[in-house]
C-alpha cells in the first residue's frame, strides 16, 4: 500500500483568519475549487485536502518530472488555481467589519502582489474589506453604432503588467458563458470603466469570496528551479477578516420594579473593562425605559469574559446589584447609528 502521507507534499495552503473566533480559526468557512481548477489539479496529479477554514493543495513528490513538464507547458487557463469561499455562519456580515450589502458581490483576493514570496496575506490592507469587494455581474455596455466607444475586456493573469484580452461580441456584448472564471476589467476607449469577478453560474449557495493563486512567469520559474534542485517549497497564504465593532445599548424596562430613582451599568470583569453612560429615559413601544450605551465600540467575539451588572443607586448604603450578569450584545440584529457606526440593543426587564 502506498503511504500518501509521504508521497504527497504541500504545494500551497490558503487559510482564513477571523478574530471573532478563538485563535482566529473556525470551521465556519470552506473553499470550493472551480471546475476548471478541479481539472487542472487532476491534470497535475495533485490532491486537495481541507481543514477548518483552510485548503491545502498537494503535489505528488514521486512524479516531479511530470509536474515540471506540466508547469513548463501550461496555457492561460492552466496558469492559476481558483477557489470560491463559502461560510456556514448566517451572521457573517453582522459579525464582520465589512459592507453590509453583499448582493451580487464577492471579496476578491490573489497572490499577484506577493510574487515568489513563500507566504503572506492575499489582500493589500490588514484585513479584507470594501477595497476587495467586486461585482459578480459586468457593467451593462451600451450599443454604439457610430463607434464612439471602443470597449475592451481583459482577464487579470497575475503579471505586473498586461492582461489577457477577451473578445467583446458585436462591440458591446459580454457572453459570461464564454469567460473563464476570474477578475476582469472593462475598458472604454482605453479608460478603465469597471471591474468584476466571473464565478461559476451553478454553485450551491452564494460564495462570499473568490481567490486566484496565479502561477505567473516568475512563480513558475521559481517552482521549476526548485523542482530541478529537488526542493520544492510550499507557499503559505492567508486571508484575515476583522470582527465588527458596535456600541452596546442596554434598554432597561421597569416591569416589576416600579420605584427606580437611579440606575447604573458597570463592568466588573474583563481584560479591558467597558464603561457605560446613561442616555436617560426613552419611550419605546409606549413604555418608559432607562437606557445606557457603551462609551466605546466593542468588537464582537464568540466568547467574552465580561461581567456586566445593573445596579440600583439609592440611599446612603451605595449601589445594590439588581442583576449580577447581564446578557451580552447580540449579533443577530444590529442597527445603524450613522453611515459607519452600528449598535446592538440588549433589553433588560426588572
Amino acid at each position: 500500500m502506498i503511504n500518501l502521507k509521504f508521497q504527497y507534499k504541500r504545494l500551497f495552503t490558503i487559510r482564513i483568519n477571523h478574530n471573532y473566533y478563538p485563535e482566529g480559526v473556525s470551521n465556519d468557512f470552506y473553499f470550493v475549487p472551480t471546475r476548471r481548477t478541479v481539472k487542472l489539479i487532476d491534470k497535475m496529479s495533485m490532491l486537495v485536502r481541507s481543514n477548518d477554514g483552510e485548503i491545502n493543495v498537494l503535489y505528488d513528490a514521486s512524479r516531479l518530472d511530470l509536474l515540471h513538464y506540466r508547469l513548463k507547458n501550461s496555457n492561460v487557463s492552466e496558469s492559476k488555481f481558483s477557489f470560491m469561499i463559502f461560510t456556514n455562519n448566517q451572521y457573517f456580515v453582522n459579525i464582520t467589519d465589512i459592507p453590509v450589502d453583499l448582493k451580487d458581490k464577492v471579496f476578491y483576493c490573489s497572490n499577484k502582489n506577493l510574487g515568489i514570496t513563500k507566504g503572506g496575506t492575499l489582500h493589500t490592507n490588514e484585513f479584507v474589506g470594501a477595497k476587495d469587494l467586486y461585482d459578480t455581474l459586468p457593467l451593462e455596455l451600451e450599443k454604439n453604432e457610430e463607434g464612439h466607444m471602443n470597449y475592451k475586456l481583459t482577464l487579470q493573469n497575475g503579471e505586473d503588467s498586461g492582461a489577457v484580452p477577451v473578445n467583446v461580441r458585436d462591440g458591446y456584448q459580454v457572453d459570461m458563458a464564454e469567460l473563464l472564471d476570474g477578475n476582469y476589467k472593462i475598458f472604454g476607449n482605453d479608460k478603465e470603466l469597471s471591474s468584476f469577478v466571473n464565478i461559476e453560474s451553478k454553485t450551491k449557495g452564494s460564495p462570499i469570496g473568490f481567490v486566484d493563486i496565479f502561477l505567473n512567469k516568475s512563480v513558475k520559474q521559481e517552482m521549476l528551479n526548485e523542482i530541478e534542485d529537488n526542493e520544492l517549497k510550499a507557499f503559505d497564504y492567508s486571508l484575515s477578516f476583522n470582527s465588527r465593532s458596535v456600541y452596546w445599548k442596554y434598554i432597561v424596562v421597569p416591569t416589576y420594579l416600579k420605584r427606580v430613582k437611579e440606575l447604573a451599568v458597570s463592568c466588573q470583569k474583563g481584560k479591558d473593562k467597558l464603561s457605560f453612560k446613561s442616555i436617560g429615559e426613552e419611550i419605546i413601544n409606549d413604555k418608559k425605559t432607562i437606557t445606557f450605551i457603551s462609551s466605546e465600540q466593542v468588537k464582537f467575539k464568540k466568547f467574552y469574559e465580561y461581567e456586566i451588572q445593573l445596579k440600583k443607586k439609592e440611599g446612603e448604603g451605595g449601589g445594590k446589584t439588581l442583576i449580577k450578569k447581564m446578557s451580552y450584545a447580540s449579533f443577530d440584529l444590529i442597527k445603524p447609528i450613522n453611515e459607519h457606526d452600528y449598535m446592538s440593543e440588549i433589553y433588560v426587564y426588572i
